[in-house]
């Protein structure tokens, strides 16, 4: 019986990742978040490249066992995946709709007129320097 692979160096995710990097002369660990973020979009435009919820699970296990940082935590790397769910027609989960009944309240708060505000006046001098005389004695 085989050991699990999932999650270790040995998953085909990583292996697949980590021959990536190599071809680039990246560094996969720890990996930059931008080059996580760019491996998944080139496994998302190959076929028959590794599936990009397998990458990111192998990619952060690796990581996690390793003691470095998720980089699938990444302000990078969550935008790629956002790029990648709006192009696959995936809705966000942290998305909320908004109901015909709210959006007259909603309306109702954003189109308040703004007060009118005294002319700006421009000044001879900046406000907080006073004009210094030095005397030469």
């Amino acid at each position: 019986m085989h050991a699990p692979t999932k999650g270790t160096i040995h998953d085909p995710a990583w292996r697949a990742f980590a021959a990536w990097c190599r071809r680039l002369a990246l560094r996969p660990l720890p990996a930059h978040p931008w080059t996580v973020g760019a491996f998944l979009l080139w496994c998302d435009e190959r076929p028959g490249a590794v599936a990009v919820t397998e990458a990111v699970g192998a990619i952060a296990a690796v990581h996690i066992r390793r003691g470095y940082d998720r980089p699938e935590r990444h302000l990078i790397v969550r935008r790629t995946l956002a790029a990648l769910a709006r192009r696959h027609g995936i809705i966000s989960t942290t998305t909320v709709p908004i109901r015909s009944e709210n959006t007259a309240a909603v309306k109702a708060r954003s189109h308040k007129p703004v007060p009118p505000q005294s002319p700006r006046v421009l000044r001879s001098r900046p406000k907080l320097v006073a004009r210094r005389d030095y005397h030469v004695h």
